[in-house]
């Protein structure tokens, strides 16, 4: 079931609270920031949903790196690790 805020005309799920409201008790910027990049906290914003928005941070993360970082990335990415089971990782 659904809970209403009428302060900030926002639905939410019981039991949880008003995104507005949560934010405006962040009074440390460095709090503030780092809700803005947990993608939990956006999803509730009513923004993409959560997968999408951990895409998006972890593609964001890798288009901050230099192109020597992608290369030694890619490497360790093909070197064998004996014990350890391969896993396709794809990127569209």
């Amino acid at each position: 079931m659904a809970e209403h805020c009428a302060k900030h005309d926002i639905t939410y799920q019981q039991g949880g609270e008003c995104w507005n409201c949560e934010e405006q008790k962040m009074i440390a910027a460095g709090t503030r920031e780092a809700a803005y990049q947990d993608p939990a906290f956006l999803h509730k914003r009513g923004g993409a949903q959560f997968q999408q928005t951990t895409l998006n941070a972890a593609i964001h993360k890798l288009s901050q790196l230099s192109p020597e970082q992608l290369a030694n990335l890619i490497a360790l990415a093909n070197t064998p690790q004996p014990g350890a089971t391969r896993r396709l990782i794809a990127v569209g």
